[in-house]
């Protein structure tokens, strides 16, 4: 790898709001991860060693790309079985057992999406709020 390549990498982050701008200096946005307090930023190689030396940094880590990943994923399972039975998910339900949920926009737009919580560990009567008490990823 040439010293100028870029390069893309996620960045865990505490107070993640306030880091938007040291991170549009750093490199290009790809993407905003809020609920694990991220971003996926492309940044030049030479930059790393910034990100490593950044107040609040929690990890930093190398993105990879999944969509092979998931197409691999897909013919292991072969969901094309699935497709070409009519079986395309429409009206199905999932369960997710994890260490915690965050209520994201994406799990609330238009209705709220969770349909039930239960923690097991620490008892809450529901999942946390999207404003910094959602799952914190940690590596």
């Amino acid at each position: 790898m040439s010293k100028n390549s870029k390069i893309q990498v996620i960045v865990h982050c505490e107070e993640y709001e306030k880091r938007l701008q040291t991170m549009e200096n750093l490199g290009h946005i790809k993407y905003k991860l809020p609920m694990i307090d991220a971003y996926v930023i492309e940044v030049e190689e030479t930059r790393l060693e910034d990100i490593k030396s950044m107040d609040g940094l929690i990890c930093v880590e190398m993105d990879a790309h999944i969509t092979a990943q998931m197409n691999r994923v897909g013919d292991i399972i072969e969901s094309h079985w699935a497709h070409e039975h009519g079986f395309l998910g429409k009206g199905v339900g999932v369960a997710v057992v994890d260490k915690g949920i965050a209520l994201h926009k994406d799990f609330e737009e238009e209705q709220n999406r969770v349909v039930a919580f239960e923690d097991f560990i620490n008892k809450l009567p529901e999942p946390y709020d999207d404003n910094g008490h959602g799952t914190h990823v940690t590596c």
